[in-house]
C-alpha cells in the first residue's frame, strides 16, 4: 500500500525518487546475484526488500500515522506465519538433501501440514485474516447448503 499513501497525501514526487533509488539498487543487486548463482539472485531480492523497508518506512509511518512498533508487530506476525507455513516442507527437503527428485508423496503432505499450521497460527494470533477467512467460509457454506 505504499504508493496509495503517497498518492492520497499528494507526495508522488517523493515516492518516485524513493522508487527510482530502490529499483536501481535492486536491479544492480539482482544482476550481481544472477552472475553468482540462483541462490545469490534470490538473496538479492531479500536484500532489496530490506532496503525498501529502510527507504519507505519513515515516510509510510508519517503518512499513515503509524510507528515503528506497529510495523514491527506486523512483520513479526508475518515471520511467525511464514515459519509455520514453510517448516514442514523445509523439513522434508532437508531430510531429502534438497533433491529435485524428492517424491510428491513426501512433499504434498508437508504442504498440507504447512497450510494447516498457517491457519492454526492465524487463529492463535487472533489475526484479522482469520476472521476474514471464517466469514468467507461461512458464506460459502450457506450458499452451498
Amino acid at each position: 500500500m505504499n504508493w496509495e499513501l503517497f498518492v492520497l497525501r499528494e507526495e508522488t514526487a517523493r515516492q518516485i525518487r524513493i522508487e527510482v533509488l530502490r529499483a536501481t539498487i535492486g536491479l544492480a543487486l539482482f544482476a550481481i546475484g544472477c552472475a553468482i548463482s540462483l541462490t545469490a539472485a534470490a538473496a538479492s531480492r531479500i536484500i532489496e526488500a530490506l532496503i525498501a523497508l529502510v527507504l519507505y518506512h519513515p515516510h509510510v509511518n508519517r503518512l499513515a500515522g503509524t510507528t515503528i512498533r506497529d510495523l514491527a508487530r506486523v512483520y513479526g506476525q508475518s515471520v511467525l506465519l511464514t515459519l509455520a507455513a514453510i517448516t514442514p516442507v523445509l523439513a522434508v527437503m532437508l531430510w531429502n538433501g534438497w533433491l529435485a527428485e524428492t517424491p510428491w508423496s513426501s512433499i504434498l503432505p508437508a504442504i498440507l501440514l504447512g497450510v494447516g499450521l498457517w491457519l492454526g497460527t492465524l487463529k492463535l494470533m487472533a489475526h484479522p485474516l482469520h476472521d476474514e477467512l471464517s466469514v468467507m467460509v461461512g458464506r460459502l457454506r450457506r450458499k452451498h447448503l
